[in-house]
């Protein structure tokens, strides 16, 4: 949603692919200042945090999407957002 890569995030984010792999795939638990790491580097690309019933839910700020990825440009699609 983003349109960044994964290794965009990860250099950003100071993690390695396979850690970030492991972590969207429920394989490891990233430690505290690894996630935080990762919070900042996606709010920095425009992820917005939204407490929802002790949890997060994750939004996009429309003035960050950046269509460079297929699934940025399919979510893009979807709503005519982001379209040039």
């Amino acid at each position: 949603m983003l349109g960044v890569s994964q290794a965009e995030l990860c250099e950003r984010a100071g993690c390695s692919r396979s850690s970030l792999n492991d972590f969207e795939n429920g394989l490891r638990v990233p430690r505290a200042a690894g996630a935080r790491r990762i919070a900042e580097a996606l709010v920095a690309l425009g992820a917005v945090f939204i407490p929802h019933d002790g949890r997060f839910a994750v939004a996009v700020r429309p003035d960050s999407h950046r269509e460079r990825t297929a699934r940025a440009r399919s979510f893009a699609g979807r709503d005519g957002g982001g379209a040039k």
